[in-house]
């Protein structure tokens, strides 16, 4: 049969693709790979906001799709797309559309609030392989793909845990996000036997000025102007604050303008990135700001690859999380050579490697990611530490067997006390040095993903 792509009001050039056509289905937009095969298609639907005021992100998700399928001509698709018109009643209208639709497997939506307004999957047996980084939101039937902020808390401590650090502090503002990180660290830092958290502080983000919030993780301020200065205050004033600090490391999530404030609190009281590492969770969008240079954050690897294609097919560049449609289609059509694709299917199978490296689905519905981590300068990021050639198994140690033997109860406390792991000696600083000579910085425009934000008034 003839490769057939039926489209509404897309044009795709420089992809191998027919005439504009209109769908006959409302609301939605089909298309085609071919269907020659003796392999019962697989249906994939798409539900996106193809309209309203997340259009932009709905387009480039859908672009990304048409790409990944249009590089897959041997899979046996049918990929559908409805649109959820940026509001919870169109997500609600475009889901009840795409099960009637008999989908294999429904991709989207995109947020957090879209996703918490579908019906009960015990209601209706239609699994989702959705976008938002909300892991409070996932069970078996209910798995995303984005980027997850459990996952990547646990790259970092992880980093943190082979670099020889024993001390966190975290900051970052209340709420969902905060609670989402506060148990990922409750959960990961017992996995290194010599971390703890010493500190944290959780601020009102709509507050104009959440200083004092900052200051409950550092030691106490003296006035240097004060009179009848104590002998202990005087020695606090004569040893810099780096020596003071209770912690090693410092993580901080934030992916609002707050971040700049948050570091400008920490610089006036000379906490510098350059000597207590600063961890972050933040958007991509801060990497001009000059006052982040030095810290440290996770990111998927870089994908040149996808980029020069998007933009050879659509004449732009993709934003960044149109990757994560591109891969989840390219997943799906990949599989569907050997029969229909269920989400069971993609969790029951291998890792998948795409355009943002390793994932692997797990069974409560998250994901598992191969991240790398890259400190941010003033031309862009530079690579720490790369992200791994392949994924470990599920149930891994998280420390390698060596460094595990090595840690009883005693060996642990002598070198906790006797001869603490510096910056400059641990292996991450090792890693750093070597890659910052090494390394030629990624460009703004390819910036890493840091985030997928729960609050649907955010980006996705």
């Amino acid at each position: 049969m003839k490769r057939v792509w039926i489209l509404l009001g897309l044009f795709l050039s420089g992809c191998s693709v027919g005439p504009e056509m209109t769908s006959f289905f409302h609301n939605e937009r089909v298309a085609f790979s071919d269907l020659e095969s003796d392999i019962e298609p697989t249906t994939i639907s798409m539900i996106l906001p193809l309209s309203g005021v997340w259009a932009t992100t709905g387009d480039a998700f859908q672009k990304a799709s048409l790409l990944a399928l249009d590089e897959h001509p041997e899979a046996p698709i049918r990929l559908l797309f409805f649109d959820t018109q940026s509001t919870i009643e169109g997500t609600q209208n475009a889901y009840d559309m795409a099960v009637t639709q008999k989908s294999d497997i429904i991709l989207g939506p995109v947020f957090a609030d879209e996703f918490k307004a579908l019906p009960s999957p015990s209601l209706v047996n239609k699994p989702l392989l959705g976008y938002t980084s909300d892991n409070t939101l996932l069970n078996s039937e209910r798995a995303s793909f984005a980027v997850l902020i459990p996952e990547q808390v646990n790259e970092i401590v992880r980093q943190n845990c082979l670099s020889g650090k024993q001390k966190m502090a975290v900051i970052g503002p209340e709420g969902k996000t905060g609670e989402i990180v506060m148990n990922a660290l409750e959960k990961v830092i017992p996995n290194c036997p010599r971390m703890t958290l010493e500190k944290y502080a959780l601020y009102d983000a709509k507050k104009p000025d959440m200083s004092s919030d900052i200051l409950k993780i550092l030691p106490p301020v003296i006035n240097p102007k004060k009179k009848d200065l104590t002998e202990e205050e005087q020695e606090m004033l004569n040893t810099p604050m780096a020596e003071r600090l209770a912690f090693d490391s410092l993580l901080v999530f934030e992916d609002g303008a707050k971040l700049t404030q948050v570091m400008s609190v920490l610089a006036f009281y000379d906490v510098d990135p350059t000597v207590i590492p600063i961890y972050t969770l933040a958007s991509a969008k801060f990497l001009k700001d000059r006052s982040l240079n030095g810290v440290l954050m996770t990111d998927l690897p870089p994908n040149p690859t996808f980029g020069k294609k998007y933009k050879k097919a659509f004449g732009k560049q993709p934003m960044r999380l149109a990757s994560l449609a591109y891969d989840s289609v390219g997943w799906i059509a990949a599989e569907s050579v050997r029969g229909p694709v269920s989400l069971k299917v993609l969790r029951e199978g291998e890792p998948y490697q795409g355009v943002d490296g390793w994932v692997r689905l797990k069974a409560d519905g998250t994901n598992q990611r191969g991240l790398r981590l890259v400190r941010k300068t003033s031309r862009g990021v530079t690579e720490v530490v790369p992200a791994p050639l392949e994924l470990p198994e599920e149930d891994a140690s998280f420390l390698p067997d060596w460094m595990m033997a090595s840690m009883t109860e005693e060996e642990s406390t002598d070198s906790a006390s006797e001869s603490p792991v510096t910056l400059d000696e641990s292996p991450e600083a090792l890693v750093r040095s070597t890659l910052d000579e090494q390394l030629q910085p990624t460009s703004v425009d390819s910036a890493p993903l840091l985030d997928n934000p729960v609050d649907a008034s955010a980006t996705p």
